[in-house]
């Protein structure tokens, strides 16, 4: 039996028609995945959750700051799924399994001025990715047009590197150190969703991934409904979305050091 699905975003529509079987479009929040984009998202939720939702979906994670996060994270209690377009959880499943191999994580990014925001929170959630798990901030500087810091976790130093540019799109390297090397390239001029594993045995590619993320998110969203099953996007956004803070707060001339946290 299909799923209801409750959107007015053409994109999910879309994603709709593509899963005929899994899904069909409904009328109202009650027992059906709610989309949520737009203005006001925390409201959205939360009338949807009151309404009967059994899901929710955050369609465009930059547009909501931090405190909405958080009011998210303490307010909503059915599974929430957030669309991230350059943290796609196939796209990180090509890391494959963590390795004690990892000795640091380096991460360099490169963003306009308005984009710099949501490509800091994805710079960090790619550092969380390969260091495998949550970050703990050592020591952050920032100038206005760009951002250092240092993170850990556990034994294995992070770095995370931010540059303002000009114009041009928005681009996330990152790699591991250490005996077995792991790189992820994401470069949105050049439409590149890339991970790369390097071993004693070689060099793997994950493959490309041709499905589209309103159709990928909406899977994970019914999936999610079925088991009611609470994903970790939430309280991952929530994590990347405090680091990106601070890694942000470049406002004056002046470099800013923070503290252990």
């Amino acid at each position: 039996m299909s799923a209801a699905v409750f959107t007015r975003e053409p994109a999910f529509l879309a994603a709709v028609a593509e899963l005929p079987i899994a899904a069909r479009v409904a009328d109202g929040a009650h027992d059906a995945v709610a989309v949520l984009g737009g203005e006001r998202v925390v409201e959205q939720a939360l009338r949807a959750q009151d309404d009967g939702a059994v899901a929710l979906v955050v369609s465009d994670a930059v547009s909501l700051r931090t405190a909405d996060f958080e009011a998210l994270h303490a307010g909503v209690r059915i599974p929430l799924v957030i669309a991230r377009r350059r943290v796609r959880p196939d796209v990180a499943n090509g890391l494959g399994a963590a390795s004690d191999a990892v000795r640091a994580v380096v991460v360099e990014a490169s963003a306009t001025a308005a984009e710099r925001i949501g490509t800091t929170r994805d710079a960090v959630a790619w550092a969380r990715l390969l260091a495998r798990g949550d970050l703990r901030s050592v020591a952050v500087e920032a100038t206005p047009t760009a951002s250092l810091a240092l993170f850990e976790r556990a034994t294995v130093p992070v770095t995370v590197l931010v540059s303002v540019a000009r114009t041009g799109a928005s681009v996330i390297r990152a790699h591991t150190l250490g005996h077995e090397r792991a790189e992820v390239t994401i470069d949105d001029g050049a439409l590149v969703q890339r991970v790369e594993q390097t071993t004693g045995e070689g060099t793997t590619i994950a493959p490309h991934r041709f499905e589209t993320l309103h159709r990928l998110t909406l899977r994970r969203a019914l999936a999610a409904a079925a088991d009611q099953t609470q994903p970790t996007d939430l309280a991952d956004a929530l994590h990347d979305a405090r680091f990106a803070d601070a890694l942000a707060a470049a406002e004056s001339a002046e470099p800013r050091r923070h503290k252990r946290s």
